[in-house]
Parts: structure tokens; C-alpha cells; sequence
């Protein structure tokens, strides 16, 4: 079992317009023998710093990077990351100090001590990139305009469907999450109805 330790996280958290970062870390080596020295700062912009400078920033990339190159640049950083895997895995064992979560996903994960979850609870902090000044808008759908105009009726029923989708989801989440959860999901279904619930 994953001994807890004395955590002074920083998760900025991706909500559909917000990054997070986990940071978990005190000055003592973890399993892995990396450690972390974020626990001294004083402010998240400290922590950040910390964070930046010991080369333990995470996110995944794939184009959800902008938020944390604006947040690094904000604070005079280097905008450099490490590649961040898609669980807390690194957050976890320390690697990374500073991890992107998504408020809706991995937030929960890190939190919560359900199947394939962490189990940290409030030992964690969250950095909202809304507060910063630097929240982008994520997880959307794109078209080309070609598109667009050669299947107007397309694109208009695939917004109605969607937003019939969200409505419906957002007043019975636990029938969505099970809905997903049935359909494939890889994670459990007690992370399913969080993510359903936080939505």
C-alpha cells in the first residue's frame, strides 16, 4: 500500500476552461528515489517556480499544453514539461511536482480512494488557471468551413444530438456514467459516476 505523504500538492486542474496542476512533495525522497522541493514556497507562484526549476512540470501535450506554457511564461520559466502520462502515475512517485489534471477526471483519481484511485483526499492543492489569468477553452470540435457549408444539416443535428446529449447527462448522471461505463470505459465505475457528477 502507498504510504502518504506529508503533501503539499499543487494540481492545476483542466476543467473545460481550467488546468490544474497536482504537485505532491515534500524535501523527502519517495518510492522512487525522486524528490521534491515545493513544500517550502510560500505562494503557488512560488510553487511554481519550484516546481519549473527543478525541470518536474507535467502535462500531456497533444495540444493541451498552451495553458502551461502561458502559466511558465507568466512566471519568467523555461517553457519546458515533462511528457505526462494520461493517470497520476508521476504526480504519484513524485517525478513530477506539478502534474495537469483535469478537474472532472484526474482531479478525482488523485483524490478519491476508490478503484484506481490515489487516495491523497485534501492533501492536495489546486491551482486554477482561471485565477491565473490563463485559462484556455479545451476539449472541443472542430470542422473545416468546407464542411460547414457542403453539410449544414449534418453539422446542425450533430450539435442538437450533443446538446440533448449534455442536458440529459447532466440531469442524470448516474445513468450516464453507467451508459459509458457499459460502453468501454477504462476506468472504474465509481471514477466513472465522479467524472458524470463533476460534469
Amino acid at each position: 500500500m502507498r504510504k502518504l505523504r506529508n503533501t503539499l500538492a499543487i494540481i492545476a486542474a483542466m476543467a473545460i476552461v481550467s488546468t490544474a496542476f497536482a504537485g505532491c512533495g515534500s524535501s523527502e525522497s519517495n518510492s522512487s528515489g525522486a524528490s521534491a522541493d515545493i513544500s517550502s514556497a510560500e505562494t503557488d507562484g512560488d510553487r511554481i517556480i519550484a516546481a519549473a526549476q527543478a525541470g518536474k512540470v507535467g502535462n500531456w501535450g497533444l495540444g493541451n499544453e498552451y495553458e502551461i506554457l502561458a502559466l511558465l511564461t507568466k512566471y519568467g520559466q523555461k517553457t519546458e514539461y515533462l511528457s505526462q502520462s494520461f493517470d497520476m502515475d508521476g504526480f504519484d512517485d513524485g517525478s513530477i511536482t506539478l502534474a495537469s489534471a483535469m478537474t472532472y477526471n484526474e482531479l478525482g483519481l488523485v483524490k478519491n480512494s476508490y478503484e484506481g484511485g490515489y487516495g491523497y483526499g485534501d492533501n492536495v492543492g489546486i491551482i486554477d488557471m482561471n485565477d491565473e489569468g490563463v485559462a484556455m477553452l479545451e476539449d472541443n470540435l472542430f470542422c473545416t468551413k468546407e464542411f460547414a457549408q457542403n453539410n449544414p444539416n449534418t453539422v446542425k443535428a450533430f450539435i442538437s444530438a450533443s446538446m440533448k446529449g449534455w442536458e440529459y447527462a447532466c440531469q442524470n448522471p448516474e445513468e450516464a456514467a453507467q451508459i459509458v461505463f457499459e460502453a468501454g470505459s477504462s476506468v472504474s465505475s465509481e471514477h466513472q459516476a465522479y467524472m458524470a457528477s463533476e460534469v
